[in-house]
C-alpha cells in the first residue's frame, strides 16, 4: 500500500541555513569549459555530486533526481514519475545544520529541504519488476580472469593506511593540470576504484572491495536490483570491460562507425566471461519512490 512521505507525525530535522540556486548541468559546464579554453581563459574546477562535511555542512551540485536518490537512499531506477526537467536541470545547494550529523540525519534534513524548496511530495510503493540474481557460473566455483581474491599483502596495506593515513599535501599546479592515463587492461591499485569510459566501452576496476561494490555498479548499469547469491565473502579485485550502457530518449545508441575499438561484450556476457559469474533474470518486489509533485525552486 502506498504511503505519503508527508504523513509523518513528527517534524523532521531541518538545516538551519540553506541556499538553493540553479546552475549549469554537466553538459553545459563542459561547453563553457571548452569556450573558456578556446579563448585562453582559466577553467575553474567543477564538482558534481553531493558532499557532507563535519559540522553539519552539505554541499551539492545535482539534479533534483539525484538529490531525491540521496535523500531517500534509493537508486535512480527506483524513482518513478516527476517533471521532465527533474533529471536535466541542476541546482547548487549549500546548507548547514546546527552541528554534526549522521548520514541518516543528513538524509532527513535533505528530505525536509526538498519538501520546502521544491514542493516535493512522494509516495513509497513496492512494485513487481525485473530483478537479476548474481550467481557463480561454473559448478567448480572457478573465477574468470577478471576476478580474484584480494591478496593478504594488499589487505595489510589497506589496514596500515587506516591506522596511519598518508599525508595529503596540496599538489603543485603542474601536477593538477597533468592528465593521468591508464590502459583499460591495467588492474586497480591496492584499495583503489576507477571507471573508464569511451564511445563504445566501459571498464570498471577495483581492489580490496566486497562483492557489494560490484553489485552496486551492475545494478546501476542495468537499472534493476541485483541480488547477491554468490556467497562470496571477503575482499576481491575486479577488472571488467563491457559494451557501454548508453541510452537516449530515442533508445539505445549504436556503435560509433568511426571508432577503432573492437566491439565489447554486453555487460551480462562480460560478467560471465571475464568474472566467472552469471546474471539470471527473474521477477521480484522493487521498492520505488513515486513523485507526486515537484516544482522548480525560487532562486535565493
Amino acid at each position: 500500500m502506498a504511503q505519503s512521505s508527508t504523513a509523518a507525525t513528527t517534524k523532521p530535522a531541518q538545516f538551519e541555513v540553506a541556499s538553493v540556486k540553479p546552475t549549469l548541468s554537466p553538459s553545459e559546464a563542459g561547453r563553457e569549459a571548452g569556450r573558456r579554453a578556446a579563448l585562453g581563459e582559466p577553467v575553474p574546477p567543477v564538482f558534481f555530486g553531493i558532499r557532507t562535511f563535519p559540522g553539519g555542512r552539505l554541499s551539492a551540485v545535482a539534479s533534483l533526481r539525484g538529490l531525491i536518490a540521496r535523500a531517500y537512499n534509493v537508486k535512480d531506477y527506483q524513482i518513478v514519475g516527476g517533471p521532465a526537467w527533474m533529471p536535466s536541470d541542476y541546482f547548487s545547494i549549500e546548507a548547514r545544520a546546527a552541528g554534526d550529523a549522521t548520514d541518516a540525519e543528513f538524509n532527513d534534513m535533505l528530505k525536509a529541504l526538498l519538501a520546502e524548496r521544491f514542493g516535493l511530495r512522494t509516495l513509497a510503493e513496492t512494485r513487481q519488476g525485473k530483478v537479476f540474481a548474481l550467481t557463480l557460473a561454473r559448478s567448480d566455483r572457478r573465477f574468470g580472469s577478471g576476478l580474484k581474491q584480494t591478496s593478504e599483502q594488499c589487505l595489510q596495506q589497506m589496514e596500515e593506511r587506516k591506522k596511519n593515513p598518508p599525508p595529503q599535501p596540496a599538489a603543485p599546479a603542474a601536477a593538477r593540470n597533468q592528465v593521468l592515463t591508464w590502459s583499460p587492461t591495467d588492474p586497480a591499485e591496492c584499495g583503489g576504484y576507477r571507471i573508464m569510459g569511451s564511445t563504445n566501452s566501459t571498464t570498471v576496476a577495483f581492489s580490496g572491495r566486497p562483492m557489494s561494490t560490484l553489485i552496486d555498479h551492475v545494478s546501476g548499469e542495468l537499472a534493476a536490483p541485483v541480488v547477491d547469491r554468490t556467497a562470496l565473502d571477503g575482499m576481491y579485485d575486479v577488472l571488467l570491460e563491457y559494451e557501454a550502457q548508453r541510452f537516449s530518449l530515442g533508445g539505445r545508441q549504436g556503435l560509433d562507425p568511426n571508432s577503432t575499438e573492437s566491439p565489447k561484450l554486453p555487460l551480462p556476457n562480460a560478467v560471465e566471461r571475464q568474472l566467472g559469474l552469471k546474471l539470471e533474470t527473474t521477477t521480484g518486489d522493487v521498492p520505488v519512490i513515486v513523485i507526486d509533485a515537484a516544482e522548480k525552486p525560487t532562486p535565493d
